[in-house]
């Protein structure tokens, strides 16, 4: 029994990718031969709900954070070929990053990453590919973010300790449109050409 164990162990640790989880499926449907699939583009322009409130004055935002460039590869998706996990920090104690199904979750946001923490012992394997700052599913996220009450200024912060426990709030609604568009800034309803 325990030579068995030791066989899974080193089978699994021998995966492509960042770690132990590379080989886990998805679903039963996972294990047959996985459908080729392209990484989307990242969009390029912000949703027009949120531009047409930003123009009008009912979306007060701070200023554009500074553009970045995401690495060629990087991973979007846990549906990108190579993505099922991704690597955010390589230690030489350990893999760090994210994985995720690549079945979408049913409400219609694409797969996304919903864990993470340490992949693998040592650092990242050199096939284990980087995590993207703006993931499919924020892009989705601020694509179906609602607006905030015109009474909101988003420009400030709010106080205290979980802003979403009313998720109707201008600190839940606020909060969670500044952190999108942090990580995605591109999007940011100012750039809208």
């Amino acid at each position: 029994m325990r030579s068995l164990a030791l066989t899974l162990v080193a089978l699994t640790t021998l995966a492509a990718g960042c770690g132990p989880h590379e080989t886990t499926p998805a679903s039963p449907a996972a294990t047959s031969a996985p459908a080729a699939v392209e990484p989307a583009p990242p969009q390029s322009q912000p949703p027009e709900h949120l531009v047409k409130a930003y123009r009008e004055g009912q979306l007060k935002l701070p200023r554009p954070p500074p553009l970045h460039t995401e690495e060629r590869n990087a991973c979007r998706s846990p549906a990108e070929p190579g993505c099922a996990q991704c690597g955010n920090t390589s230690k030489p104690t350990g893999c760090y990053g994210q994985h995720g199904s690549a079945e979408p979750p049913g409400n219609g946001s694409p797969p996304w990453f919903n864990a993470g923490g340490k992949l693998s012992d040592g650092p990242c394997p050199g096939d284990c590919k980087p995590c993207a700052q703006c993931t499919l599913r924020e892009e989705w996220e601020l694509s179906q973010a609602s607006i905030p009450d015109p009474q909101c200024g988003c420009t400030k912060t709010y106080p205290g300790i979980d802003h979403c426990f009313n998720p109707t709030s201008c600190g839940c609604t606020c909060g969670s449109i500044r952190g999108l568009i942090e990580r995605c800034p591109h999007l940011h309803p100012a750039r809208a050409r």
